[in-house]
C-alpha cells in the first residue's frame, strides 16, 4: 500500500484544520462535462447525473489555501521522480527554483508544487503533481503552467494540462496538452512577444509568491461563487478521515 502523507507529516507545513471541497459535477456545463470525461460512457453517465441531481458520495476533497513555501527536497521522493523532468527543462530555461507547496486534501488524494521564476522576472512557473486514487485505480498528472501579470490586471497563461473548466474572466490562458516544460516555455515567449514591449509586470521572488496565491485564490472564489465547489459536510470528512487512516496502516 502505498504510504500516506498527511499535511500534518511536514513540520512546519503552515496547514491548519481546512474546510475542504469537492467538485459538484451536476454544476458543471455541459461543455465542461465533456472536457473532464472522454470517454463517452462516463460522460453520459455524468450528463445523467447533472440533468437528475444525482450526488454520488463523497471520495476526497482538496482546500484552495496553499502551505507555507518549504524545500523542494522536503518532497516526498516519489513526487520529486515525477516532477523531475519539467523541472530540469525549466531550469535549462533560465528558470530557477524558489520552493515547493502543499494542498491540503482528504481521502486517497495528494496535490504539491514547486513555483519558479525566471531570470528576466517577467514569467514565474508552476509544475504541478496531482495523484488520486480510488479503488485501486490510481491516476497521477502533471503539469506546468507558465504565467506572467500583465500590466492591465489580467493574468496571462500557457499550460501542457488539459482545459476542463471554466477559469475567472481575466485569466487568459492557452491549453497546449502533453506538451514538454520546454515546448510550453517557448510558448509562452512567442505569446509575449505579440504584446508591447512592456506589457508583463517585472516581479522579484515575494512578488512571484503573491501572485500564485492571488491566482489560486481567485480561481478558488470563483468555482465556489458558481457552485461548482461545494464544502464537504463534516461527517464526510471525518469519514474520509477515517478511511485514510485504516489505508496508512494496512
Amino acid at each position: 500500500m502505498r504510504e500516506q502523507f498527511e499535511p500534518s507529516a511536514r513540520p512546519g507545513s503552515g496547514l491548519s484544520e481546512p474546510t475542504f471541497y469537492r467538485v459538484d459535477v451536476t454544476r458543471l456545463t455541459f461543455a465542461e462535462l465533456l472536457a473532464t470525461f472522454r470517454n463517452p460512457l462516463v460522460f453520459l453517465f455524468a450528463a445523467m447525473r447533472k440533468i437528475l441531481r444525482w450526488r454520488l458520495p463523497v471520495i476526497n476533497g482538496q482546500t484552495f489555501t496553499l502551505s507555507e513555501p518549504f524545500p523542494v527536497e522536503s518532497l516526498p521522493i516519489e513526487v520529486q521522480g515525477s516532477l523531475a523532468s519539467a523541472l530540469s527543462e525549466c531550469t535549462q530555461r533560465d528558470f530557477d527554483q524558489h520552493h515547493a507547496i502543499q494542498v491540503a486534501t482528504i481521502g486517497d488524494m495528494q496535490a504539491y508544487g514547486v513555483l519558479l521564476s525566471h531570470r528576466g522576472g517577467t514569467v514565474m512557473a508552476l509544475v504541478m503533481y496531482l495523484r488520486v486514487a480510488f479503488r485501486h485505480i490510481e491516476t497521477i498528472e502533471v503539469s506546468t503552467v507558465i504565467s506572467s501579470r500583465l500590466r492591465d490586471g489580467r493574468t496571462c497563461s500557457t499550460t501542457n494540462a488539459r482545459h476542463r473548466i471554466k477559469n475567472p474572466p481575466d485569466y487568459v490562458n492557452e491549453y497546449y496538452p502533453a506538451v514538454s516544460a520546454s515546448e510550453l516555455i517557448a510558448r509562452h515567449w512567442q505569446r509575449l512577444a505579440a504584446l508591447p514591449a512592456d506589457a508583463a509586470v517585472v516581479m522579484d521572488a515575494p512578488a512571484i509568491q503573491r501572485l500564485q496565491q492571488e491566482n489560486s485564490r481567485k480561481w478558488f472564489e470563483f468555482q465556489r461563487n458558481r457552485g461548482v465547489l461545494q464544502a464537504l459536510r463534516p461527517r464526510d470528512v471525518e469519514r474520509l478521515k477515517r478511511q485514510r487512516s485504516t489505508q496508512s496502516v494496512e
